[in-house]
Order: C-alpha cells, then structure tokens, then sequence
C-alpha cells in the first residue's frame, strides 16, 4: 500500500524529544488481517492503549499555547497536521478504528520555565482519517478534510462539549452527536467542568505536481526542477519543493483535494522518503460522488509497480460536504476490498490513501456491460457471453457473501466483461456489512420486491435478485433498464414517512417495475437451462430464492443451450 516510510527522528539541539507513541487499541470490532485499517507490511503488536500522563507533571503544567517553544516541531515536521495537548491526566488519544500508531510525542520547552511538557504531533499517512479521544464518559473525534484545511470535530457522548479558539473568536456548543469545523489555528476542547485538550490545527502541505515525468526516474532532482513546468496546489505562488521536503500548504480553495483535481498529463508526488507518483491518464467516468480514472504509477512501488491503475477519488463535496461520512464512505470501500481478497471476478485493490480518500485498483483492460450495447439497447454478446457472465459474476457475490458482506449495487455498469478474462465486479462504494442492510443508495431498477416491505430485508438475496435483472437484459427479454423505465427514489421507497407524495409516488413507480419484470420473467424457457436458472433469481419471496453458492453451482454444471 502507498505510504511513507521514513520516520523523521529529532535532531540535536532543536529543543525536541521525540519517541513513537504504543500501539492503540480503540477498534471497536475486530480488524481483519491486511485491511486497510491494518498495517500488512509487519505482524500487530499487541494492541495497548496509550495513555497520557507518562511525564508526571506535565498535568500540572498550565503554561500557555503561546509560551510553548513550537518552531523546532513546525520545522521538522513538514506534514503535521494536528498538535494536541492533553489538559488532564487520563487521556486516550488513538487512530480512528485502526490498531496503528498515531502521531509520536514530542517534549517542548516552555518560554521562561525549566520544564518540558509533551506535545503529539500528528502526521497524516495513508491509513489514517482521523482520531479519538477518550476520557472516563467523554469521547469525541477529529477528523481530518482532504479539501481543507480545517478538521471536523465529533462529539460522541451524551452530554455537550465545547470549542473554544483561543487565537481567534469562534466557539461552538457541540451537542451529542453533533459537528463542529475547527479552522487553522489554536483550539479548547472541555466539558461543561473543564478544559480536557487544547489543539493547534495547522494547515495542510502542498503536493508537487508537474506536467512531464522523466522517463529514467520516478522524480526529478534539484537541478530539474528549474527547467519543469511545477504547479504546488495552493492559491500562493510557485516555489520548488525538494523530493524528500515538503511545503506547508497557505489556506487552499474550497473543494482543494490535490488528486481530485488533477489535470490529464500530469504527474502528482505523494509522500516522504518512500514516495510515490501518479500520472492521471484517460477519465473513466465522473459521479457525483467520486471521479475515477486511469493512471500510471512508479515502479518502485511493490504494489503499483509501473503499470496501469485505476484511481478512484471520493469528491470533497460528496454526501452534501460532510467530511465525516465522506471519510467513512472511503474507509468502508477499503475495508471491504480487504476483507474480500483476491478472486478472479472482483477487481483487485493495490492501494489506498486516506490524504486524498482515494482508492487504487488494477485496470482491466475491458469495458463495462452497459458500454458494448445496441442501438435498441440490448446487449450485444452472444449466449455463450451472457452464460459467461452469469457465472463469474454468481461466484463473485459468492465470495462477498461468505465474507459477510453485500454489494448492494449490481448493474451492468459496475460488470466489466472482455471474453478472454471474464466478467469482474466492480464498485463496492455502497457495499455493506451484511447485518448492516443499506437503506438508501444503488439503482432502483435492480432493488429487490421485499425492500418495498421493509429496507431492512435488504441483503444477500437482493444481490441476487439485481443479478437476475441483468440476467433478463443479458437474454434479451427486457432492454436496458436505466434508460427505458421510469426512475424513483431509493430513499423515497425507505422514508419513516409513509404517507408523504414522494413516498407513494415512488412505492406506485417500483410496483409497476416489479409487474414488469414478473411478466418479463414469465417469458423465461424452463427447458433451456441458462433461461430456467435466471428464473430462480428472480422468485419474489426472497426466503425462497437461489442464493449466490447455489446458483454459482448450478451456472457451473450447465452446458451451454442454443437461444
């Protein structure tokens, strides 16, 4: 996975100590082996939770922000994003949902005292989205924005907390389960009795971006970079920035995600040390939540190792500009890619970054179902290539299934398909937990009869009913779905809100949907074996219906029939 390997070490005299923080452990469920929550280039240590207070007066210490001697760790640490200060003793400062360290702790000098007092430095890398802090009942989290300097703050217990910036004049009343944004700059974080962590948010780093790549290494040098064309993603000036340096980022545009704005033809530099490039080729396809596209990587990478890659971008507008969900929606599509592995009809992860919530997979050097249509949209393979398809993709949602997950989202869009390698899933951007049903989100064309019941039904049958509507597209007995019938709401059809326009709106569209498909299925041969096994996806109880292992066993044991 892409991340920066080098560990900055303090150097002598700059009025610093740092050492690496214990291993955390605030995951509330089991993190599974080489997930992107997970660190698979060594064995976990065992998880202990790092508790502040290892200094014993540091709690008794109440210097000011501005008294503490801050340069020597502003000037070491290129990419410090976040410098915390524990107020009281008792704190637990740990990743969010990871089992990996965060940040190393510093001890500064304090204008006019002998003492030193502990500061943690928080660099982001490309597992961590953000951070929890613990203390007896008070718990809140901190998570930071890739197209913005600012954080969202969390609070994640049952009474209010409060921001207070003490450089500036903003404050904010955070009610249980409620958001705050903390600009750059100086921050109070207390309860209604006291002041538990102060926090300094600092701006984030610029990324070199330049418009040609030398063809004999991955990054140019010194001596390069004067006759390249350089563009640094911020609204100051243009400075050059050395391979192993990074330059602190002046406040940046709305919606600033440096790899979401990368133009064609150029190449973005990512990391210390152990850096990695992407040079953004051909768009893919743009959605309203995410831009993907293809790309070359660096060689020295292990796992993009110089060829072709596809990147997937969640947008900084995404879910309404919530940064949070945006964070969790990036961080659920990983897990996901993690748990499920390699299988021959799931597209491969390489890679992922949290700075810029992307995500990095192969490029499968295919079109999706939905590009090789006919004028009359219907699909333009033949028989053996529908059967094909049926099997790959039935053995795909197999495995999700068995590892307890759901697509949620199976289209002919999201199914790449070239004869030589098979059918691929693709996609998992709305995947869920399968205990965890979806309520919104997906193509209503392909959302099973029961969710109109109840959205809580929704599951491992309804990815094979969704499998069975392209199953009717693939044999020809309905055209594209997308493009011939009447949209509705997915939220509309889940709304508490029964008896709402929109909602009976929506329920009236998906039963005439549903009476369509049940004609279309009637239609089905039960003596052609291909057309007989597409039929049991689409039995409407969804206690009776195929599920994905069996149907992947009765697609493999078939011959293929004439049309």
């Amino acid at each position: 996975m892409p991340l920066d390997s080098q560990t900055p070490q303090a150097s002598p005299g700059s009025g610093i100590t740092q050492h690496h923080t214990r291993r955390v452990d605030l995951v509330l469920r089991p993190v599974p082996k080489n997930s992107p929550v997970d660190d698979s280039h060594a064995s976990p240590a065992p998880a202990q939770t790092l508790e502040y207070g290892s200094f014993e007066d540091q709690a008794n210490n109440a210097s000011d922000w501005d008294k503490l001697c801050l340069q020597p760790i502003l000037s070491h640490n290129f990419s410090a994003r976040i410098l915390m200060r524990p107020k009281i003793k008792g704190i637990h400062i740990g990743s969010y949902k990871t089992n990996m360290d965060f940040g190393e702790w510093a001890r500064v000098k304090v204008e006019g005292q002998p003492d030193r007092v502990e500061v943690l430095v928080v660099e982001p890398n490309h597992v961590h989205i953000g951070c929890v802090i613990l203390h007896n009942d008070t718990r809140c989290q901190l998570f930071f924005d890739p197209g913005h300097d600012h954080l969202c703050f969390r609070n994640d217990c049952s009474t209010p907390l409060s921001t207070r910036q003490l450089d500036g004049e903003n404050s904010y009343h955070v009610i249980p389960n409620g958001t705050a944004t903390l600009g750059v700059g100086v921050w109070a974080l207390a309860t209604d009795s006291e002041t538990f962590m102060e926090i300094e948010v600092l701006k984030r780093k610029t990324w070199r971006i330049t418009q040609t790549l030398s063809s004999k290494r991955g990054a140019p040098t010194d001596e390069e970079e004067s006759s390249k064309k350089l563009r640094i993603t911020s609204s100051q000036g243009v400075a050059p920035v050395r391979d192993n340096e990074l330059e602190r980022s002046p406040q940046s545009g709305v919606g600033n995600n440096a790899l979401a704005e990368l133009q064609r033809g150029e190449v973005i530099f990512v990391g210390v040390g152990k850096m990695y490039w992407l040079k953004r080729l051909d768009t893919i396809y743009e959605q309203p939540n995410s831009t993907v596209w293809r790309a070359e990587s660096n060689k020295h990478n292990s796992r993009l190792n110089g060829e072709k890659i596809v990147v997937k971008v969640i947008k900084p507008d995404s879910f309404g500009g919530d940064a949070i969900k945006c964070a969790e929606a990036w961080k659920n599509e990983c897990e996901t890619h993690a748990v499920l592995g390699n299988h021959p009809a799931i597209v491969r992860l390489l890679g992922f970054d949290a700075r810029f919530h992307s995500i990095y997979t192969e490029h499968i050097d295919a079109k999706s179902l939905w590009d090789p249509c006919q004028p009359g949209l219907s699909f333009s393979g033949s028989r053996a290539d529908a059967q094909k398809i049926m099997q790959d993709i039935a053995s795909a949602l197999s495995h999700v299934h068995s590892k307890q997950k759901v697509h949620n989202d199976i289209k002919p869009g999201n199914i790449l398909y070239r004869p030589e390698r098979g059918a691929v899933l693709i996609d998992f951007g709305i995947s869920t937990p399968r205990r965890q049903p979806a309520s919104t989100g997906g193509s209503p064309w392909y959302l099973s009869p029961e969710f109109m019941v109840d959205w809580k039904f929704r599951g491992p049958a309804s990815d094979v009913w969704a499998l069975g509507i392209v199953g009717l597209w693939l044999l020809g007995y309905i055209p594209m779905p997308e493009v011939t019938y009447p949209e509705w709401q997915i939220a509309d059809i889940s709304s508490e809100d029964t008896v709402s326009v929109a909602h009976l709106e929506a329920v009236y569209t998906m039963k005439g949907w549903i009476e369509y498909i049940r004609e279309a299925r009637s239609k089905l041969r039960v003596g052609n074996e291909l057309e007989a096994v597409v039929k049991l996806t689409l039995d409407e109880d969804r206690t009776t219906r195929i599920d994905a292992s069996s149907l992947s066993q009765r697609l493999d044991q078939l011959r293929l029939t004439a049309p």
